[in-house]
C-alpha cells in the first residue's frame, strides 16, 4: 500500500503481476496447469485481474472484492475470466464489499459459489471470526485444481 515509497498507482499493477506470474510458474515445485489466485480488499481485484490475464489460472478466491478499488475493476476482467471457477466470500456489514460480491456473483459465467459473512470485517480480517473460512477456500482449491 504504497510504503516502499513514490507514487502508487493501482490501475499498473496488473503489468507487474505479469512478471510475477512468469516467475511463479517457470519455478521447478509450481504446475502451471493448476494454479490459482487468491486475494484480498484490493488485492481480491487484482486476484481477478490475474486470473483473467493467465488463462491457465483454473480458479479464483476473492475475500471482499469491490466493483472498483482504487481504479482496479472487476466486472470487465470477470468477463474476461469466463467459464472458470470462482469464489467470491464478502461479509455484510462491509457493504460495498458485499454489494459488490453479489453483483460479481451474479455476473460470473462458470461455476461460482458466494459465501456472504455476518460480522466477520473486511478481507483477512475474516479468518478470526470466521474458522470456517480456511477450510472453505482450502476445499475449493482441492476440488478445483484436482
Amino acid at each position: 500500500h504504497g510504503q516502499t515509497g513514490g507514487t502508487v498507482d493501482w490501475p499498473l499493477v496488473p503489468a507487474d503481476l505479469r512478471h510475477v506470474w512468469k516467475h511463479f510458474t517457470s519455478l521447478d515445485t509450481v504446475d502451471p496447469q493448476r494454479t490459482a489466485v487468491v486475494g484480498a480488499s484490493i488485492g481480491a481485484n487484482l486476484a481477478l485481474t490475474t486470473g483473467a490475464d493467465q488463462p491457465s489460472i483454473r480458479t479464483v478466491v476473492l475475500l471482499s472484492p469491490g466493483l472498483d478499488y482504487r481504479g482496479v475493476a472487476t466486472e470487465n476482467p470477470l468477463q474476461q475470466y469466463g467459464q472458470r471457477p470462482i469464489l467470491i466470500v464478502a461479509s455484510e456489514e462491509d457493504t460495498y464489499a458485499a454489494d459488490s460480491a453479489r453483483t460479481l456473483a451474479d455476473l460470473a459465467q462458470g461455476e461460482s459459489q458466494l459465501e456472504i459473512y455476518n460480522g466477520a470485517g473486511h478481507g483477512t480480517n475474516m479468518f478470526g471470526p470466521q474458522p470456517d473460512l480456511s477450510p472453505l477456500i482450502l476445499d475449493w482449491l482441492a476440488t478445483n485444481l484436482n
